[in-house]
């Protein structure tokens, strides 16, 4: 597997980390063999294998595409904590981070970058919203709690529920339209959305 990013023509300008096996959890290709699917990264090096912190759809949902960046290696988590206050200084992007695909990625470095880059910036206010992408209402609010209320969560649900009243047109009875949501079961924690890139 390619495992090893040297980025070597910044010559540390953005960061002076190089990046090795140690750092992922997994990969989608065996280079020696020449295969697809999905494969842990183990052998000689800071290998813990897969995340315990994340969904356990499908057994363990830590990986999800590529090469899986493993949150709990210290390297990864300080180069992390340096980039989220880099990111929005540099860009001018104030009003915080959108996070994709979080059942994928371990909560409690979630819960730890999020807090660090409120605090760098002084900034408690910072807002940050996660998808967590299931349309079932019980499971979305059985997992929020991971996170410590340190995120907003798109109200993927209600999404499901409007592409069903879109294909059911006039026989969908809009009295139902918010009974699976985030924004009636937990209002506080919901962003509503009509599409995404899903």
């Amino acid at each position: 597997a390619w495992t090893g990013y040297t980025f070597k023509a910044r010559k540390g300008k953005y960061s002076i980390m190089t990046w090795n096996s140690d750092h992922f959890t997994g990969t989608d290709w065996d280079a020696r063999r020449r295969r697809k699917g999905v494969f842990k990264i183990t052998g000689p090096g800071d290998h813990q294998g897969w995340n315990p912190r994340v969904d356990s759809e499908l057994g363990n949902y830590d990986y999800l595409l590529g090469v899986d960046i493993d949150h709990r290696h210290p390297e990864v988590r300080g180069d992390f904590m340096k980039w989220g206050p880099w990111v929005l200084q540099e860009t001018g992007a104030s009003g915080g981070f959108r996070l994709d695909a979080i059942k994928h990625m371990d909560s409690q470095f979630l819960c730890d970058f999020l807090r660090h880059t409120r605090a760098t910036l002084q900034r408690p206010d910072l807002f940050a919203v996660g998808e967590y992408w299931t349309s079932d209402v019980k499971i979305l609010s059985e997992k929020m709690p991971n996170f410590r209320g340190e995120l907003s969560f798109f109200d993927v649900p209600l999404h499901h529920t409007f592409h069903e009243a879109s294909k059911a047109g006039e026989t969908f009875d809009l009295r139902r339209i918010m009974r699976n949501s985030l924004m009636r079961h937990r209002p506080d924690d919901a962003v509503t959305f009509v599409d995404n890139h899903e």
